[in-house]
């Protein structure tokens, strides 16, 4: 077997310390940092739209700790209802990496798309996943923040901000998740449903998440519940 050369083993180092370096660093600091000055508006779905109601039956999922909520929200009455999920989270797991595994009963999806959705504060990448099964199909979106910004990648993210989280602390990557689903035919209006909601979430965050300098946020006191 030919063995690695010290160039590849030194770039696994670093690559894999990258990503360890900001669970460690958040054990030893005594505080978490985060860029929002209201992070409990993020666990509230119905910010995101005025007409929505959340569903508290016992018949669909909720579950709110920390700062991770799945939820069942009726997007106006009368309309069928989607779930939701927010997750903050300063490690990498495989629900950063599998935004779809956030939501109960998802499988893996036949197609992901990626768009881009005009937004006040610019375009908005969001990534679509749909499932299909039989004459209906699942549509699932979702989009990553990072330090009051959107993201593409947990992984990239995690890689390129490991040195600033290393000296001042971890920050959370924020998820965004939505699925609607229906029968084939209406596909189109749950897409529409899904963008709305993914406009309405990234404004909320944009309202009680802004970026600032690493030192302020550096100095920015514990979210609430730590």
């Amino acid at each position: 077997m030919t063995p690695f050369s010290p160039r590849y083993a030194l770039a696994i180092g670093m690559l894999i310390g990258s990503i360890l370096v900001p669970a460690t660093a958040r054990q030893l600091l005594v505080e978490d940092r985060t860029e929002c000055h209201d992070s409990a508006a993020l666990m509230d779905p119905t910010r995101f739209d005025p007409d929505a109601v959340l569903v508290t039956d016992g018949d669909r999922p909720s579950v709110l700790e920390n700062e991770r909520l799945v939820a069942a929200v009726e997007p106006a009455p009368g309309r069928r209802s989607m779930l939701f999920s927010v997750v903050r989270q300063r490690g990498l797991t495989g629900g950063l990496l599998q935004p779809p595994s956030q939501l109960p009963g998802m499988i893996e999806p036949d197609r992901l798309e990626s768009r881009s959705l005009e937004t006040p504060e610019g375009e908005l990448p969001v990534t679509f996943a749909y499932e299909r099964r039989s004459t209906r199909v699942r549509v699932t979106a979702f989009f990553l923040t990072y330090d009051g910004e959107p993201v593409t990648s947990a992984l990239s993210t995690r890689v390129r901000s490991s040195l600033d989280s290393l000296r001042f602390g971890p920050l959370p990557i924020t998820l965004f998740v939505a699925t609607a689903s229906g029968h084939q035919s209406r596909q189109s209006l749950s897409e529409e449903r899904l963008e709305e909601w993914m406009r309405g979430a990234w404004q909320v965050y944009r309202e009680a998440c802004g970026t600032r300098s690493p030192l302020a946020r550096a100095d920015a006191g514990r979210l609430p519940g730590h």
